[in-house]
């Protein structure tokens, strides 16, 4: 029987001794929907509620269910809990995924109280910490560890640690097959949510639907994912974390090459850190590896010919975005190919002028060409002051005889 106890900080040596009875103790432990049947693949949130009929004996629980990340909660005594899950098989525990590889914020104290007969309610997404991925009955089995007041004021780092009471619940909930029907309205509502993002007046509101579809894992939610993407939306942590990642990656080769299909900055980056997905130690962190994105750009300029309308000029930026690179990074950029500045020559005035701003800035050392130089001496007479300063590195003369008959 596996266990994740994701809360280090929460030690559970160190106590001075452990109650043996919870008098008056309540412990509640369910699902926060009231069903117990959830499909494979499906959000399943949690409730774990405390009260007690003895006033002044326990201490609430203080970050439970708490997940390292932003800020640093200080507790008096900072609640033990583990959950387990039986049978073993049939899920998989993805608790170590929660817990950051960097954390900031602020530190603060969290004041020490009673449970009372009024019920304290702690919140959790079990499928946060578990992937259930068979159909079947399984015992989900929660382990608490409630302090004991001793009717003395405390606050964080004081000591001694007190004295403990253990309690312990069951949920047994129930996984099915994913229905068609429902799969097809979680999908179509975690697409519209994430294309939803980015509109503060909405997006509060779309936020399960769009974890609905990142947890999904079906292969045609990893396709409505590849094509998310495409539309800027999405990310490299939902798509990496479905087990039908690679259905998804393929649907995303097949869309780069697609005449009709806008490759983005967005998806070429998400793209290509799939395919190196392998190096990454977490779904969450991505690793971008410059030999893979030498060869997806190649298969990207190659497919230039056949891109129609819009979608041509937008996957010409994203080639010219992801220039070839040594280390270190920027003055690491090497010089485009030939080819690649002739296309460039050819589509430079259906670039949007904040993209050519970008060229003669951070990535003039991909493209500077003898070729552009009708093009500097044009905007520099226009007051491109940048313009000027690029014409004047690849031809001095010219562009002070420019100066001396401006001024």
């Amino acid at each position: 029987m596996v266990k994740a106890l994701l809360l280090l900080l929460a030690v559970l040596s160190g106590h001075s001794a452990v109650a043996s009875e919870a008098r008056g103790l309540k412990m509640d432990f369910r699902t926060t929907t009231g069903s117990t049947v959830f499909h494979i693949g499906e959000v399943i949130p949690i409730q774990v509620s405390f009260s007690s009929t003895k006033l002044h004996r326990y201490l609430a629980p203080c970050n439970l269910f708490w997940h390292p990340g932003f800020g640093f909660p200080h507790c008096y005594f900072a609640t033990p809990w583990q959950f387990s899950i039986t049978p073993a098989q049939g899920w998989q525990d993805q608790s170590s995924d929660l817990i950051p590889f960097m954390e900031g914020g602020p530190e603060f104290d969290v004041a020490t109280r009673n449970l009372t007969r009024e019920p304290v309610l702690n919140l959790e997404t079990l499928s946060d910490l578990f992937r259930f991925s068979q159909p079947g009955e399984y015992k989900v089995h929660l382990t608490v560890e409630i302090a004991l007041d001793d009717r003395k004021l405390h606050k964080p780092g004081d000591g001694p640690k007190p004295k403990t009471v253990t309690v312990s619940r069951e949920l047994v909930i129930h996984i099915v097959p994913v229905e068609m029907v429902w799969e097809q309205e979680v999908i179509r509502k975690g697409v519209e949510a994430f294309l939803a993002r980015r509109q503060p007046e909405v997006e509060s509101g779309y936020r399960e639907a769009a974890k609905a579809l990142c947890y999904l894992g079906t292969p045609n939610a990893a396709l409505a994912q590849a094509r998310l993407a495409v539309q800027d939306r999405g990310g490299y942590g939902c798509m990496a974390r479905s087990p039908n990642v690679e259905t998804g990656v393929k649907e995303m080769q097949r869309l780069l090459v697609d005449p009709e299909t806008p490759v983005n900055q967005h998806f070429f980056e998400m793209l290509v850190g799939l395919l190196n997905r392998a190096k990454s130690p977490r779904y969450e962190m991505m690793m971008v590896s410059q030999k893979i994105v030498d060869e997806q750009r190649e298969v990207l300029f190659q497919a230039l010919p056949r891109k129609q309308g819009g979608a041509r000029i937008v996957c010409l930026m994203t080639v010219l975005a992801n220039p070839p690179r040594v280390l270190p990074v920027p003055a690491g950029i090497m010089h485009f190919q030939e080819p690649v500045i002739s296309t460039l020559v050819e589509n430079w005035n259906d670039l949007p002028e904040d993209f050519k701003a970008r060229l003669l800035n951070e990535l003039w050392l991909a493209v500077q060409s003898p070729r552009f130089l009708p093009m500097l001496r044009s905007r520099a007479e226009a007051g491109d002051q940048i313009a000027l300063q690029r014409w004047m590195e690849m031809d001095p003369e010219s562009a002070r005889d420019f100066l001396k008959q401006k001024n």
